[in-house]
């Protein structure tokens, strides 16, 4: 038969999906294929697993679904746990399979983890973008031409915005195929967690749960035309969106989001809350961007913005004076240990990390702060605290991670650090007290 293989990895749906929609249009039939590779989960350099058990659970939930959603397309999802590459080319082989179709990636380990599997795959490979909301050629101007400041970009790609149209599959079977079971990740020391009653997102992944939350948010409460006056929040689901998750997974397109805020200002109202959220998919696309543009930057302690040593010069946007240290290893006692465990000075910071740890989830305004407490006022490589997000948060995506912690340092496309009084932000954003009496009693017990 004429068999294609879909390559699965941060686009886990089949509504909007051009490479489904693509692949089951011209392939009689079509095989999904999933990777849980090792070097995700396992132990890095840093100290700790790049895959934490809130995402991995969130990845897990996401892809039963996903596996449901295929069958109902006569789409089976097939499994591989170990080597990407290997899996591949092994299902690859047994179904001769002619054409891969995968997701365009651009950081520097995807981007090598790709050019595993096409060296492991003698087939013809199909790329996609469906993690942005504008396709490159939408922009209007040449990467090498991608403006410096966030505020230019959006102004040059909000002239001329335009979203495609979603993308649908077609139906290949009538007959759904079996559908496999997870594959079990004790081994690697991912284990099943539960969200406690007081987390701000106690949401399940999945295509189902996004598109419930995208409803909720928009029609169902209209939260959406108070998004801006709320997103500073810290406490409950509904001060912000919480679309991140769905959005780094896949479970639900930028594209959906921003027609379902079209289609609500169209027949309820348009305001700059309403605005606020295409504003804030607009940032994740410069991430995106910029990411693309600079590649393994994005991971030197001098950040893109381009210092002359690999040390961070000793200037105010180091309030500590001590110098920036190499990130390995990274100790786990003294300030770098308080810090990730909440138990430094400042309460403020520390009911955000436990928060952390407990749900992998943070506020913005949280993880704005945490940044600029550990950069600013411990001294420490803000590749450190990355890498720290990197592992327990379920929204974690490449290059908003990075590109925000570069852009707290001072390193990244704003050169001015940001500079955060603990005590002024507590003040702020918890007058009262709330957030923080809410995770550190969490910590008592």
């Amino acid at each position: 038969m004429n068999t294609a293989i879909i390559w699965y990895t941060n686009d886990l749906r089949v509504k909007d999906h051009s490479g489904l929609a693509e692949a089951t249009r011209i392939h009689d039939r079509v095989i999904a294929y999933y990777c849980f590779d090792q070097t995700d989960y396992t132990q890095t350099p840093w100290g700790f697993r790049k895959t934490g058990n809130f995402r991995a659970q969130f990845i897990a939930e996401a892809l039963v679904e996903l596996a449901h959603d295929l069958a109902e397309l006569g789409i089976e999802l097939c499994y591989h746990r170990g080597d990407t590459a290997q899996g591949l080319a092994e299902l690859v082989t047994k179904n001769k399979a002619i054409r891969v179709y995968a997701q365009h990636h651009w950081m520097p380990e995807e981007k090598a983890r790709i050019a595993d599997c096409q060296k492991a795959c003698t087939v013809e490979w199909v790329f996609h973008h469906n993690s942005l909301l504008i396709e490159p050629e939408q922009l209007g101007f040449e990467l090498k031409d991608l403006p410096w400041i966030f505020t230019e970009f959006r102004k040059k790609v909000e002239r001329n915005l335009q979203i495609k149209a979603a993308h649908q599959p077609r139906k290949l079977s009538a007959t759904p195929p079996e559908i496999h079971p997870i594959p079990d990740l004790s081994s690697w020391g991912i284990k099943s967690v539960t969200q406690p009653a007081h987390s701000a997102f106690p949401f399940q992944g999945g295509c189902i749960s996004a598109q419930a939350r995208l409803h909720q948010y928009t029609f169902e409460t209209q939260k959406v035309a108070w998004y801006k006056h709320t997103r500073n929040g810290m406490l409950g689901v509904d001060y912000s969106t919480k679309f991140s998750p769905y959005l780094a997974l896949g479970c639900i397109s930028p594209r959906t989001i921003y027609r379902t805020i079209k289609e609500f200002e169209a027949k309820h109202i348009k305001n700059e809350d309403t605005y606020w959220v295409i504003f804030e998919l607009l940032w994740r696309e410069f991430f995106a961007y910029t990411a693309m543009k600079y590649g393994s930057l994005f991971f030197n302690a001098t950040g893109i913005a381009q210092h002359p040593s690999p040390e961070v010069p000793q200037s105010k946007n180091n309030r500590s004076g001590n110098p920036w240290r190499s990130p390995k290893p990274i100790p786990t006692h003294g300030s770098w240990g308080q810090w990730i465990n909440g138990q430094t000075q400042v309460d403020f910071v520390n009911a955000h990390m436990i928060e952390l740890a407990e749900t992998g989830w943070m506020s913005n305004r949280g993880r704005q702060n945490v940044a600029s407490y550990l950069v600013h006022e411990l001294g420490i490589d803000w590749r450190w605290g990355a890498a720290y997000f990197e592992s327990l948060l379920i929204d974690y995506d490449p290059s908003s991670n990075y590109g925000n912690w570069m852009y707290v340092a001072g390193v990244g496309n704003d050169p001015r650090a940001r500079v955060f009084s603990m005590e002024r932000q507590a003040q702020q954003y918890d007058p009262k007290g709330l957030h923080q009496k809410t995770w550190l009693q969490t910590a008592l017990f």
